[in-house]
């Protein structure tokens, strides 16, 4: 409700007290002491009531916090809240109401509350994580393994959270917190475990999410978008490969599978990780973000989503980029040329998650180096299990021949490099803080090449 909507209840008892109080006395008083009278009924617990008035008495937009981030253990409680409220403290608008209940995560699909898993952060992951987020989160060098070891391997719930919460999407376009909380719980919960999935999963596309954050709102991009659009890359990004079984589309269309028999073979996974998104936001309503946008709008978000995700498709790889290098012959670094064109802020919202989903290269040394060996792992799996279906081994995945060393080379120099090189060309800190990387990157796996050919 409005302030100027806000009226005392017509009770004895607060009349009385607003008589006593005079003209000082606040509505924030009233409230405070009908709660202190309920310390007189047995029923109520003093440490539940007194939470009650110390929510009360704090800021509004602090009390919308990720209850499953707190521990029960009292000497923590100051850090923990003190890291809650200076990360959540500025993020959704008051509107909505705050006094759901948040559960720890359970095993029950049917749920019909929204719920936040715990991390059972202790107090020094709670500093530490608190001093991750607010000096690296917008940066391109942010440690997302950093992120999950603090979040006890749930990364994408808190990076998908404070994505949105930076680009003020809660108040802008009207999206309930615990609605969100719900979606990115289980968006990550969707997402196979790094033990049975090395690369394409939770930890991937919290990775991608962040630097779809840095591209915005670091590296220029957001100068050419609107509020709206780095909502759905930012959405985008969270379920881009979600349900991802580690194997890739000629895997599936060899095998005839369920999925290939799905989607014609026609970006098998691409289309499944997105309709997999929109099957949560229709069949869960507790998990629909999007609930409050009108049909028009979430008609557009819809297909924004669709495109940027079947734009991470490989096989579209070369014929993506070169669209986009036209766009940008033509347009240069004139946002509002861009935004007169339909198309081409289509093709640059794919360049966007498209550059994000290949960046493992661009990262520091100790990064990329983690991202190729997962990468690694997940194709020679799928290879081995290839050679034990009499299938043809799929590029990159015989790890008995493959040249490690020489595939990065040859990822970074034809695929990596000139995706970014592009991007470069209307966003200048994309060349001074990638670029400078991916050629130190590619400089490191040619000497590594070359032992390996010695």
């Amino acid at each position: 409700a409005r302030f100027c909507d806000l009226r005392p209840p017509e009770t004895p008892e607060v009349q009385r007290q607003l008589a006593m109080g005079g003209s000082s006395f606040t509505l924030m008083d009233v409230a405070l002491s009908i709660v202190e009278r309920l310390f007189d009924i047995p029923e109520c617990h003093p440490d539940e009531l007194a939470f009650v008035c110390d929510c009360l008495k704090a800021d509004r937009c602090k009390t919308v916090l990720p209850c499953g981030l707190l521990i029960s253990r009292q000497d923590s409680h100051d850090g923990i809240g003190s890291f809650l409220l200076s990360t959540y403290g500025d993020s959704p608008k008051s509107a909505v109401s705050h006094s759901i209940h948040m559960n720890p995560q359970s095993d029950d699909e049917d749920e019909t509350v929204s719920s936040w898993p715990e991390a059972d952060l202790s107090a020094d992951n709670a500093f530490e994580l608190e001093d991750l987020l607010e000096t690296s989160f917008d940066a391109w060098s942010f440690d997302t393994f950093e992120l999950s070891r603090l979040t006890h391997s749930r990364p994408l719930q808190l990076t998908g959270w404070e994505a949105l919460r930076r680009n003020s999407s809660f108040s802008k376009f009207d999206i309930a917190p615990e609605k969100a909380q719900c979606f990115l719980r289980r968006v990550e919960a969707g997402y196979g475990s790094e033990q049975a999935i090395p690369y394409h999963n939770n930890l991937h596309a919290a990775d991608v999410t962040q630097s779809v954050h840095a591209l915005l709102c670091d590296l220029g991009f957001s100068t050419y978008l609107d509020p709206f659009s780095c909502l759905t890359l930012i959405l985008s990004a969270a379920v881009h490969d979600m349900g991802h079984d580690g194997r890739n589309n000629g895997f599936h269309a060899s095998m005839q599978d369920d999925l290939a028999l799905t989607y014609n073979d026609s970006s098998i996974l691409e289309n499944y990780h997105i309709s997999q998104a929109f099957r949560l936001l229709h069949t869960v309503p507790e998990a629909d973000l999007l609930a409050n946008l009108d049909k028009e709008r979430f008609t557009c978000a819809r297909k924004q989503m669709i495109e940027a995700v079947l734009g991470t498709d490989m096989a579209h790889h070369f014929s993506k980029v070169g669209g986009f290098k036209k766009f940008v012959q033509t347009l240069d670094r004139d946002p509002k040329s861009w935004s007169e064109s339909a198309e081409a802020m289509a093709s640059l919202r794919v360049m966007i998650l498209h550059s994000a989903d290949i960046s493992g290269p661009t990262k520091s040394p100790v990064l990329a180096d983690q991202w190729a060996a997962l990468l690694s792992q997940e194709f020679f799996a799928q290879g081995d299990e290839e050679k034990r279906l009499h299938l043809s081994v799929s590029p990159l995945c015989d790890r008995e021949t493959v040249k490690f060393a020489n595939s990065q080379v040859n990822f970074i120099r034809f695929i990596v490099q000139p995706t970014f090189e592009v991007l470069g060309e209307i966003a200048p800190r994309v060349e001074v803080e990638i670029m400078a990387q991916v050629h130190a990157n590619t400089a490191l796996w040619d000497e590594r090449k070359a032992l390996d050919e010695e």
